[in-house]
């Protein structure tokens, strides 16, 4: 019997939130857990299959960047083990990785590099890349005179060039309204194929329901639902209320950078 590509075992994940600069130093210079504790998941059992496309699902603050951030072991769990099989790519945010003072060719060689390609590689996949993301007058300028969404779409289309085994896919489609179908296209092509595992956070219906086969449903850390995708959704619109100015307000916004961290009591992955 085949194991899961991504296998989730009792797995809690703990940060805690400082309300003054005076409480985390405490902790920097004390050690004293000065800090209220932010439970960010509950006891998580979740199995993920080899060749499954599964939308994660949730309110603001449910859990699902957590979630995702320990599939791609950016974090680790406070309790439990996190399994992932198969070997990821990771496409979280588009415009990691760039310069902008630079042009756009020079931050195309250093996003290529980063991604471990070839120098023979960054040559031969340089034409089909521009192309794509048509930016074949904008590439020698930098990339700061660029209007918004431009190098979102260099990002994404460098990130989507080659076929994965597990692609963990943070919804983040800002690549500019008249780009949008051909770059979700181009994501339907590159995951459709039954040994390919996909897992994303929804944050847009019509995109998500186009690729998801399987919705799991997040609210306050915990699972609540997990099933077929459009019944996941059924559920959510009639559970889990979402914003109304929304069509589907899932948008998990992070507590400030300096007043959050791990609990550094980590178990390790499996």
């Amino acid at each position: 019997m085949n194991k899961p590509a991504i296998s989730f075992e009792h797995v809690s994940k703990e940060f805690r939130y400082y309300g003054s600069n005076r409480q985390r130093m405490m902790r920097e210079v004390f050690w004293r857990n000065t800090g209220s504790p932010l439970m960010a998941l509950k006891d998580i059992n979740l199995d993920i299959e080899k060749g499954e496309k599964v939308g994660i699902i949730g309110r603001d603050g449910s859990g699902r960047s957590t979630l995702m951030n320990l599939m791609a072991k950016i974090i680790k769990p406070t309790e439990g083990k996190v399994r992932v099989r198969q070997e990821a790519t990771v496409i979280f945010d588009h415009r990691i990785g760039f310069d902008m003072g630079l042009s756009g060719r020079d931050n195309y060689y250093l996003k290529a590099s980063l991604q471990g390609w070839s120098w023979s590689k960054i040559k031969k996949m340089e034409p089909e890349i521009l192309e794509f993301a048509d930016l074949k007058d904008l590439i020698d300028l930098p990339v700061k005179t660029w209007v918004p969404g431009t190098l979102t779409r260099l990002g994404y289309t460098i990130l989507t060039s080659e076929k994965p085994e597990l692609l963990l896919f943070d919804e983040i489609f800002n690549v500019g309204p008249q780009y949008l179908s051909k770059c979700v296209d181009r994501l339907i092509s590159l995951v459709d194929d039954e040994d390919t595992t996909f897992v994303m956070t929804v944050g847009n219906y019509n995109v998500a329901k186009k690729i998801c086969q399987r919705g799991v449903i997040l609210d306050g850390g915990e699972i609540v639902f997990d099933g077929p995708f459009m019944d996941a959704m059924q559920y959510y619109r009639a559970n889990c209320k979402p914003d109304p100015n929304h069509n589907l307000k899932i948008k998990e916004a992070p507590m400030p950078e300096e007043m959050i961290e791990e609990d550094n009591d980590f178990n390790d992955y499996g």
